[in-house]
C-alpha cells in the first residue's frame, strides 16, 4: 500500500535531480526492498515526487515502518537546507527590510551568509540544530499528512525550523544597524577632525599591541594619557560631547595634531584602521624606525624614557 507521497516543484532539471539525489542518497546500501518497503520517483510537468510504499503482511513492516519516515525526512531536511533554504532567508528579509535601499538589502544577506554555513554551537545559525527542527517538523507532517507538497509545508507547518531562519535574519538586521550606527559615528568623527583647529604641529602614535600606545610630542617626550573617555567637539554652530569607547581616539582628537606619525608593526589592526579612517591625510604610517623595529623584533617598546627623549 502507498504510505505517502512528497512532491516539489521541480520547474528545471537541476531542482528535479538535487531532490532524487538526496532522497536517494539515504537509501544507498540499507536493503530496504527485503524490509517491506519500496522508494520510487517520479517526475512530470515541472513536478517531481517521492513515494513510499510498504506491504503490511511482510515479517518487517510493523519494525521497519518508523524507520522509513525518519529517512525521508532526513533526506528531506537535507534538500531543504541545501537547495532551498537561501531563498527561503532571502523572502523573510525582503519582508523584514521592506523599506531598505537595496544596497543595504544585499549587506543584510551578506551578514546572513556564513551564519547559514556556521555549524559552531556557539553561534547564530547552527546548521545541525535547524536540521534537527526540520527533520522533526517534516516527520510530523508525513505521519499527519499522506501527500506533502514541501513547499506548501514549509510555508504553513514547519515554524519552529522558520523561526530558526527569522533569529539569523535578526541577528544581521542587528548587525547591519550597529555597523551602520558605527558608520555615522566615525563620520562625525571624521567631519569634526576635518574643520578642527590643529594644536600641536606633530605627534608620534607608537602602538605597543591591541589597545596599548604610548604618546609622543614632536621632540620624543612622554605625552599623558587622561582616564576620561569623552570629548568636547566644537563644531561651528554647536558644541556636542560625545563617549568615545577607544581612549587613543579620544586623547587624539584632544591633542589635535597637524601631522601624526603613527608606528605600528601591525598596520592592519582594526584601531588603527579607525584612526587612519577618522585622521586621513593627516596620518603616516611609519614602520622602519627605531620604535617600529623594536616593535617588530620584540614584540613590545624596548626604549626606555631616558633612551626616549635622546632621540
Amino acid at each position: 500500500m502507498e504510505l505517502f507521497v512528497v512532491w516539489t516543484e521541480a520547474q528545471d532539471q537541476d531542482t528535479a535531480e538535487h531532490f532524487y539525489r538526496f532522497i536517494k542518497d539515504k537509501t544507498k546500501g540499507l536493503h530496504i526492498s527485503k524490509q517491506g518497503f519500496r522508494f520510487s520517483y517520479r517526475q512530470h510537468e515541472g513536478k517531481a515526487a517521492w513515494i513510499c510504499k510498504g506491504y503490511e503482511n511482510h515479517p518487517g513492516f510493523e519494525e521497519g515502518l518508523p524507520r522509513m519516515y525518519e529517512i525521508m525526512a532526513s533526506g528531506l531536511a537535507d534538500y531543504v537546507i541545501e537547495c532551498k533554504e537561501e531563498q527561503q532567508l532571502k523572502r523573510m528579509i525582503e519582508r523584514e527590510c521592506i523599506n531598505m535601499d537595496p544596497d543595504e538589502m544585499d549587506r543584510v544577506k551578506l551578514i546572513c551568509a556564513p551564519l547559514l554555513k556556521s555549524r559552531l554551537e556557539t553561534q547564530q545559525g547552527t546548521r545541525e540544530l535547524r536540521h534537527g527542527k526540520l527533520t522533526r517538523g517534516i516527520l510530523d507532517t508525513l505521519q499527519d499528512v499522506p501527500v506533502v507538497h514541501l513547499e506548501g509545508a514549509i510555508q504553513f507547518r514547519l515554524q519552529e525550523y522558520k523561526n530558526e531562519l527569522h533569529e539569523i535574519v535578526e541577528y544581521a538586521l542587528d548587525e547591519f544597524y550597529m555597523d551602520r550606527q558605527y558608520e555615522e559615528f566615525m563620520s562625525l568623527l571624521k567631519y569634526f577632525v576635518y574643520f578642527q583647529d590643529p594644536k600641536v604641529p606633530l605627534i608620534h602614535v607608537v602602538h605597543k599591541g591591541k589597545h596599548d600606545f604610548i604618546l609622543l610630542d614632536e621632540a620624543y617626550k612622554p605625552m599623558p594619557m587622561p582616564q576620561e573617555d569623552s570629548v568636547i567637539m566644537e563644531i561651528p554652530g554647536m558644541e556636542l560631547e560625545m563617549e568615545v569607547e577607544d581612549m587613543i581616539i579620544s586623547r587624539l582628537i584632544s591633542i589635535s595634531p597637524k601631522k601624526m606619525k603613527l608606528h605600528t608593526a601591525t598596520p592592519e589592526f582594526p584601531l588603527i584602521h579607525a584612526i587612519t579612517q577618522i585622521f586621513e591625510d593627516k596620518v603616516e604610517i611609519c614602520r622602519s624606525c627605531v620604535h617600529c623595529r623594536s616593535l617588530t623584533d620584540s614584540g613590545s617598546l624596548s626604549l626606555d624614557e631616558e633612551e626616549t627623549l635622546e632621540l
